[in-house]
């Protein structure tokens, strides 16, 4: 998903997919440039 794709508010159930992601040992860096947000 690019940049200008992403919604401005998030829905819990992205959070949850985000946080999931993290917790399966995805990297902190990947995941803070796929989704926009400061790590």
């Amino acid at each position: 998903m690019s940049e200008k794709n992403l919604p401005k508010r998030w829905s819990a159930k992205r959070k949850q997919e985000v946080v999931l992601r993290l917790l399966k040992g995805e990297s902190l860096d990947s995941l803070s440039r796929e989704t926009a947000q400061p790590a």
